[in-house]
């Protein structure tokens, strides 16, 4: 393995991003229902508030609420990494049809 390859399994083996299996919870991965939200128009901040509402999310939190805070913290970073991913991949998007009209 070289220094690149063995550098990046370091960098997974000492992650400490707890995984919920979001499957399990909702019935869907997480990026799936924040996909589903932003499709029907929900600004970033409505989809976090809507998936802290999810009656499975709110049930996890009161069976497990030792870990209340770091699924919201994951619901936080995964809805502002897909909503920002998205919104990159629109700009691409627009750059390539401006360059089409050329």
């Amino acid at each position: 393995m070289d220094n690149i390859w063995r550098e990046i399994n370091n960098k997974i083996k000492s992650s400490n991003i707890f995984r919920f299996p979001y499957g399990k919870i909702i019935g869907m991965s997480l990026s799936k229902y924040i996909n589903k939200l932003r499709l029907k128009g929900y600004s970033h901040e409505e989809t976090i508030n809507i998936i802290n509402r999810h009656p499975n999310i709110k049930e996890f939190k009161s069976v497990f609420p030792n870990l209340q805070k770091k699924l919201e913290e994951n619901i936080q970073i995964s809805v502002c990494a897909r909503y920002g991913e998205q919104n990159s991949a629109d700009k691409v998007k627009l750059e390539l049809e401006g360059d089409k009209d050329e």
